[in-house]
């Protein structure tokens, strides 16, 4: 885990911070997610102004894709290797990350997973997705990869989506979220 993040994604990861702490009724802990192609950064803070920390892990959805997923649908082997080294990743944040704050993110490759299991309208200023349902898209990916036709799902087909379902499962089983909440980005 590396504490320097880009310039850009810290400065996003700060605006919707900053976003759904200005439109909270009370003061309460916020974490914020953003999925990017070459890292993941989590930010958290107790609701106050800004984030009291941000921290970058070396995963991402390309990145992760790239390096473990040779196929698509990727193979039992492959998803395995790929979750034991996501899972090592995001055990880092298992003892630095205070329990019992809310998770956000405005990233829309997360938004389409919730989208894929909540069916709620594209347009929807925030969608909230509950960790159950995250896994009833998870078992539709497995299924894909224990041999269920690709064509049967209407799951994207790439080893990006697979990546980035893959690192929201294990962030939100590890890091003990019940649940995310989708942010449309042009609500900011």
């Amino acid at each position: 885990m590396k504490t320097s993040i880009l310039h850009e994604i810290e400065q996003s990861v700060q605006q919707l911070y900053a976003l759904v702490q200005q439109r909270q009724a009370e003061k309460t802990a916020i974490s914020i997610l953003h999925i990017g192609n070459d890292c993941t950064v989590v930010a958290y803070g107790d609701g106050s102004a800004t984030p009291i920390h941000i921290w970058r892990l070396e995963i991402g959805a390309e990145i992760t894709a790239q390096q473990f997923f040779r196929h698509y649908p990727p193979t039992t082997g492959e998803v395995e290797e790929a979750i034991q080294n996501v899972e090592d990743e995001v055990m880092t944040l298992s003892k630095l990350l205070p329990f019992g704050s809310s998770l956000y993110t405005s990233d829309q490759g997360i938004r389409e997973i919730v989208l894929l299991a909540d069916r709620s309208p594209e347009h929807a200023e925030r969608v909230v997705l509950a960790r159950t349902d995250m896994e009833q898209v998870f078992g539709r990916l497995a299924a894909i990869v224990f041999g269920r036709p690709v064509h049967s799902d209407h799951l994207p087909a790439t080893g990006s989506f697979a990546a980035r379902l893959l690192i929201l499962r294990e962030v939100m089983f590890h890091l003990k979220f019940m649940d995310i909440t989708s942010v449309a980005p042009n609500s900011k």
